[in-house]
């Protein structure tokens, strides 16, 4: 029994049922976009980018507006290549509220003497970095100087960046079209970089349907003989030379369907997860004296392994004995926060106790609960830590053992996580 095989809304062959389950694991490994049609036995697969917009927006400066949109509608066909829909405006950035990722590119003319420069505008607070991280990735290799500053943030660019060349004043035409090229030609790699590391999109499956074809054109031989037959059938015979020509493409497409296609029991889009990972990182300090406390600086680092952003996490040491520790560092009770936290420029930061008499609580239960003083918001892949707490420990009456375990409470999302390693001493 076949299925068919689509490919972005074409019909492009079929695929024997038993053959699924193999393409299934990797199509769901790459990111591909599927939906399984069980009445039909039909299969539409679509690239991992199909459905992600973004805008693109000119400046308003009257000199250079025509070089920006020529380079922005460079960009933008690079990204309608690899599925994205990508809008064209000029200075209109409303339009870019509702969608992925929007960037405002601009053209400042600048003194003769000064070399071309490109500027990425970082916020204050530090917001967008992991698309600035990805443009300033691919733009280093235009060849022309790229930095990021800090800067006030525009009220439009909560989704996205805003990036300017400043370019010497009378440059020359063609210094002027090769800086054009290079810059959409990264700029539009910058953007996939941010998809497909930010939200974890597989490259392969954002490959336009021409690339893949060429990619798995050797993967099933048998069917490429079966399908260069039947496109020989069916091909206009004008020539043997043309009608030899068509069947090799018709071949090497349907090769390509057959290749990467998988059967799911409902339409299927790239799974949603909250996932974390925790884990101590600490040093431990003995004083010479015989009999005297152990002194254990540490972290707690917080990984976000899933899709989906983390927030606010809520912190658990756990102590066994509770009375042979005691835990110090920088963390506020929570009577102290206002006078005693520490001022940023995006507002107060740092960590605190969660209970009014969190001492007693620790003496009685063995744990200690903190909480961020500010709110925390952990992006998939990225990592927060808890830095630089302090345990001191004493050898206990009883048993031989001090250990402290680690837990992390994402309590809005129903997350919780046990730490993979703990601290252990023995005396």
């Amino acid at each position: 029994m076949d299925v068919k095989v689509y490919f972005e809304g074409r019909e492009s062959g079929m695929m024997p049922y038993t053959s699924l389950p193999a393409f299934r694991l990797f199509c769901k490994q790459n990111g591909f976009l599927i939906k399984w049609d069980a009445k039909n036995r039909r299969i539409d697969l679509d690239s991992g980018l199909k459905g992600k917009t973004c805008v693109l927006t000119s400046g308003k400066m009257a000199g250079n507006i025509q070089y920006e949109r020529e380079i922005l509608q460079k960009v933008q066909k690079f990204l309608a290549d690899a599925g994205i829909e990508a809008v064209l405006t000029e200075n209109k950035p409303q339009i870019s509220r509702g969608k992925d990722v929007s960037i405002r590119f601009t053209v400042k003319e600048t003194r003769t003497a000064v070399k071309p420069k490109l500027i990425l505008t970082q916020g204050e607070n530090g917001t967008r970095k992991t698309l600035i991280d990805s443009l300033h990735k691919e733009l280093k290799h235009t060849g022309i100087v790229s930095v990021v500053k800090a800067g006030k943030e525009p009220r439009f660019l909560h989704s996205g960046a805003e990036v300017q060349l400043q370019l010497p004043s009378g440059c020359d035409p063609s210094k002027r079209k090769s800086y054009g090229e290079k810059i959409a030609f990264y700029l539009a790699s910058g953007i996939l970089r941010y998809f497909q590391a930010g939200q974890h999109i597989s490259s392969i499956s954002c490959l336009p349907p021409s690339m893949m074809q060429t990619f798995f054109s050797s993967v099933l031989p048998e069917k490429m003989e079966k399908g260069r037959e039947a496109a020989e059938i069916e091909a206009p015979r004008e020539s043997e030379q043309t009608s030899e020509l068509e069947a090799a493409q018709v071949s090497q497409h349907v090769t390509m369907q057959e290749t990467i296609l998988m059967p799911v029991d409902h339409p299927l889009q790239e799974e949603k997860r909250l996932e974390a990972e925790v884990f101590f990182d600490y040093t431990i300090f003995r004083s010479g004296a015989e009999n005297s406390s152990f002194l254990l600086v540490g972290s707690l680092y917080v990984k976000n392994t899933g899709t989906e952003e983390l927030y606010n996490p809520v912190v658990c040491l756990r102590a066994s004995p509770a009375e042979n520790i005691r835990l110090g560092g920088q963390i506020l009770p929570p009577n102290l926060v206002e006078a005693m936290g520490v001022q940023t420029s995006s507002g107060m930061k740092g960590w605190r106790y969660m209970e009014d008499n969190w001492f007693s609580q620790a003496k009685e239960r063995g744990e200690y609960w903190i909480a961020p003083i500010q709110p925390v918001r952990i992006p998939p892949g990225e990592m927060e830590p808890f830095q630089n707490f302090q345990i001191s420990v004493s050898q206990p009456e009883s048993g031989n053992t001090v250990t402290v375990e680690g837990f992390v409470f994402f309590h809005e999302q129903g997350l919780q996580c046990a730490s993979n390693n703990r601290i252990s001493l023995s005396f």
